[in-house]
């Protein structure tokens, strides 16, 4: 049986795995979309709605998957799920539109991946 040290070192390795995949897509936007340096950023309010919708759209994320009981089988869905997403952005990145993404929405994928990153740490450190 499942004691709560063993849920909170599950939900640990989980958040290290979170940590090092959004460290993973934050270093495959820098070096393969954008070469190494920063490109020119869009318009302000361009640059708000994107961050901001991913920001918001990573929390969400961090909310609904804290709602969900911790199962013993969840790293496989978590594994699946950075396979799907980076098997995507390869096909995206290379066969869909192999010129870029605007940055915007680069700059988007980034904040939906670290905002839900952040929102499951302050999940985490919060009060139970």
């Amino acid at each position: 049986m499942a004691t709560d040290r063993d849920s909170r070192r599950f939900e640990s390795a989980g958040l290290v795995f979170e940590f090092l995949f959004a460290l993973f897509v934050g270093t495959v936007v820098y070096v393969e979309w954008w070469d190494g340096a920063v490109p020119p950023l869009p318009d302000t309010v361009v640059l708000l709605i994107a961050v901001g919708s991913g920001l918001a759209l990573g929390g969400m994320a961090a909310v609904l998957d804290d709602r969900r009981t911790v199962r013993t089988g969840a790293w496989r869905r978590g594994l699946r799920v950075a396979v799907a997403v980076v098997g995507g952005g390869f096909v995206l990145g290379t066969i869909v539109v192999p010129d870029g993404l605007p940055v915007a929405v680069e700059l988007g994928v980034l904040a939906v991946v670290w905002g839900s990153v952040t929102g499951k740490f302050l999940l985490r450190i919060g009060p139970d």
